[in-house]
């Protein structure tokens, strides 16, 4: 990636709200320029999503989640399928609201969901019926809660992240 595209991904991390002609001035080029950018990032699948992170406290959700799951080893595909099925059956049923699932490896565990949760009991029976609908499925969950109201150091951001990008610009391309 060219380092002026890796400048506009570290702005629009930063805002997205903010025009092609405000982003054309930050990063010293033409508006028309930063469109074209824009477009062929998108088209290229490295823009993914414009999107906002609210303060999830305010909106009523007093906990975040994250859950790792161990599923055993060499779970079979149609198993991790499973997996996936019931938990959005539960996203379904209970609003269950996950920000992020994927599948990893760390700590002994192979799965990682992210969720916000309106208080530590909607937490503890959303997990209790992701447990039932994947059938026990899974070997052991572990879950670090953190209390929204309680935020005392850096929020949820990508200005972070854009910080570093833009710190490391032209490195290793």
């Amino acid at each position: 990636m060219k380092d002026l595209e890796m400048r506009l991904v570290s702005e629009l991390m930063k805002n997205s709200r903010r025009s092609d002609r405000e982003l054309a001035k930050v990063l010293g080029t033409s508006q028309p320029t930063v469109s074209r950018m824009i477009q062929r990032l998108q088209k290229e699948g490295i823009l993914k999503a414009y999107s906002m992170i609210p303060d999830f406290a305010k909106l009523g959700f007093s906990v975040m989640a994250v859950t790792f799951i161990k599923t055993g080893p060499d779970m079979p595909p149609d198993m991790a399928d499973a997996l996936v099925k019931a938990v959005r059956e539960v996203e379904k049923k209970r609003g269950l609201k996950i920000i992020m699932f994927v599948r990893g490896m760390g700590m002994g565990y192979d799965v990682m969901a992210v969720s916000v949760h309106e208080s530590y009991s909607a937490y503890v029976e959303a997990i209790k019926e992701v447990r039932e609908a994947a059938s026990q499925r899974f070997e052991g969950v572990e879950t670090f809660l953190a209390d929204l109201h309680e935020t005392k150091y850096d929020p949820l951001s990508m200005s972070k992240l854009a910080d570093y990008l833009s710190m490391h610009m032209g490195r290793g391309s």
